[in-house]
């Protein structure tokens, strides 16, 4: 009877072990590839100089396997992180990143790309600057606003439409700098800063900053 007893509960712990195993390895967050390949760091920090490329990184389990916590480019976390989809995540690349892979952690893990990103240092000559603009700007259009609503206010938040908001690194109205929110690749929610003026509102993505024909009035 003791026998029996002891292999039972042996049997039965292995089973737990593999079962365990198994979760993991299913759970586990994966990367497996980028785009652009190569592209500008954000230099300054205010991006007043280098614009930094936005770089779209493809996988799995960014949600379901826990909220991305921090994108880093050869161990240097980006400063703006965006989680399109469970499948897909946009990172700015960060002042003084170097080239080197690219590590996406969530709350259970972290998992790395198997080749390269290739920074492009700034400032960079003109020369350089045909060279980058070809690699960081294919198939990414420019943002368009449509409409913004609403068109005054002295709350704190208006929403933006649009097209081509995926991977927005800057939002400003009145010339001031609002704190925002991509919901979708046609949708902005931005709070109004407190220093904002009247004025129009800027958008600013990789491929250039839009602005809106219409003004936005601060009451």
């Amino acid at each position: 009877m003791r026998v029996r007893m002891y292999r039972t509960v042996i049997g039965g712990a292995v089973l737990s072990m593999l079962s365990l195993l198994l979760a993991g390895t299913a759970l586990g967050v994966t990367v497996s590839s980028f785009t652009p390949t190569s592209g500008l760091t954000q230099t300054p920090a205010d991006g007043t100089q280098c614009p930094g490329a936005v770089v779209a990184i493809t996988g799995d389990g960014f949600v379901s396997d826990g909220q991305v916590t921090s994108v880093s480019f050869n161990g240097t976390p980006s400063p703006y992180v965006t989680v399109g989809s469970n499948v897909t995540v946009y990172a700015m690349v960060p002042d003084k990143a170097t080239s080197g892979p690219i590590s996406v952690t969530t709350s259970r893990g972290t998992a790395t790309t198997s080749s390269a990103f290739t920074v492009n240092p700034c400032p960079y000559t003109a020369s350089q600057v045909v060279k980058v603009s070809a690699s960081t700007t294919t198939g990414s259009a420019k943002a368009a606003i449509v409409s913004f609503t609403p068109k005054s206010t002295s709350g704190r938040k208006i929403t933006i439409t649009g097209r081509a908001f995926t991977g927005t690194t800057a939002v400003r109205i009145g010339g001031a700098r609002a704190v925002f929110t991509v919901n979708s690749d046609t949708k902005i929610t931005v709070t109004v800063p407190k220093g904002a003026k009247s004025g129009v509102i800027t958008v600013t993505t990789a491929a250039g900053t839009t602005t809106s024909v219409k003004r936005f009035t601060k009451i």
